[in-house]
């Protein structure tokens, strides 16, 4: 597997790219890498003070799997925080990691309750 140092690699490889799927079940990231994979796909907030819309999602990711990674709910957490700014992500699977159930409440909230979906 990649582990959490290929996760955050792949996730500066995700900055700018076309990349629509990723596919990562089983690769071991953990918290540490979903935390960076989480951070790739933040979407820059709105400036208060400007009149420019924000950039937009640094990614065109739309289906990311994180199944079976061991991923807990630290990084669960940071993958959560990426949904209210984040409208390209329609797909997130954190099947086989120990999350909480908590987690995976925010994660279907979120999902359901975003504008752009």
């Amino acid at each position: 597997g990649s582990g959490p140092g290929g996760a955050a690699q792949m996730a500066q490889s995700l900055l700018c790219s076309a990349l629509s799927t990723l596919l990562l079940q089983g690769n071991q990231v953990g918290d540490a890498g979903a935390a960076a994979l989480a951070e790739a796909l933040v979407v820059e907030a709105l400036d208060p003070c400007s009149m420019e819309p924000p950039a937009g999602p640094k990614t065109s990711l739309e289906v990311l799997s994180l199944a079976h990674n061991g991923i807990g709910c630290l990084g669960g957490t940071r993958l959560v925080a990426l949904f209210p700014t984040n409208y390209l992500l329609k797909t997130l699977d954190v099947e086989g990691n120990d999350v909480g159930q908590d987690v995976l409440d925010r994660i279907m909230e979120a999902m359901t309750t975003n504008r752009y979906w």
